[in-house]
C-alpha cells in the first residue's frame, strides 16, 4: 500500500493532520503509520500481520455490506455540517495533536473539503490552518466560506460521505483525546472501507 492510497482514503487521518503535512521528526515509540510510510520511523507501531489481514478482512466486509445496503437519504450540506460541528467542537485538542506529529506547510493550509450525497448534490466546508511564527499550529478551524485563496480540494463520496462523521468522532474519541496515534492496521482497515471514495487535487499534488 503506497503512500498516495493511504491518502485517498483516509478522510479522517486527512483531518486530524490538517495544514498537511511533512512528517514530523517524532519519537520511534510514538511515530505512526503515516511517518512509518515515508520512512522516517521504525516499526514501532506496526501492529503485525495477523491484526493488519484482520482489519483488512473487516474493512472489505463493510464496504460490501454498504454496497448491497446503499447509503443513506443524508443530503451534503446535511453531512457537510455535522461533520463541521463535530471538527470545530474539537479543533483545539485536533490542532495540539496535529502539531505534535507533521511538520505543518503553509502549502496547505486552506483546503475544500466537498461532499458529495447519492444523489450527486455538493456542498462545500474549508479546513483553514493557521501556522504561528514559530511554525507550529496555532489554529484549525472549518467554515462555511473564506476570503483566502485555496490551496488543494478534496472530494468526499460514496461511503467515504456516509461515514465521514462517525469516523472523524471516533477518531477523535480514540486517538486525538488520548493522544495516541494510529497503528497500521487502522490504516488498512480504512483503505479496504473507503478506496476510491476520495479524490481531489491534494492526492494528485501530494503524491507527485
Amino acid at each position: 500500500m503506497n503512500l498516495n492510497q493511504i491518502l485517498g482514503v483516509l478522510f479522517v487521518v486527512l483531518l486530524a493532520f490538517s495544514g498537511m503535512a511533512l512528517p514530523a521528526s517524532a519519537a520511534a515509540d510514538d511515530c505512526g503509520a503515516l511517518s512509518d510510510l515515508l520512512g522516517d520511523c521504525d516499526d514501532a507501531n506496526d501492529d503485525g500481520l495477523f491484526n493488519a489481514i484482520k482489519a483488512g478482512v473487516s474493512g472489505l466486509i463493510d464496504r460490501a455490506t454498504y454496497s448491497v445496503a446503499g447509503g443513506t437519504d443524508t443530503t451534503a450540506q446535511e453531512q457537510a455540517d455535522k461533520v463541521q460541528a463535530t471538527f470545530n467542537a474539537d479543533s483545539a485538542q485536533i490542532a495540539n495533536y496535529s502539531d505534535k506529529r507533521i511538520t505543518p506547510t503553509d502549502d496547505y493550509d486552506v483546503i475544500r473539503l466537498e461532499f458529495v450525497d447519492d444523489s450527486g448534490d455538493k456542498a462545500s466546508k474549508y479546513l483553514v490552518t493557521t501556522i504561528d511564527a514559530n511554525n507550529s499550529i496555532s489554529n484549525v478551524e472549518m467554515v462555511d466560506s473564506t476570503d483566502q485563496s485555496i490551496d488543494a480540494y478534496l472530494s468526499i463520496e460514496g461511503y467515504a460521505f456516509e461515514q465521514s462523521e462517525t469516523e472523524l468522532d471516533r477518531f477523535i474519541t480514540n486517538y486525538v483525546d488520548e493522544d495516541k496515534t494510529p497503528q497500521k492496521s487502522y490504516l488498512i482497515n480504512k483503505a479496504a472501507k473507503f478506496d476510491g471514495d476520495i479524490s481531489g487535487t491534494l492526492l494528485r499534488e501530494l503524491s507527485g
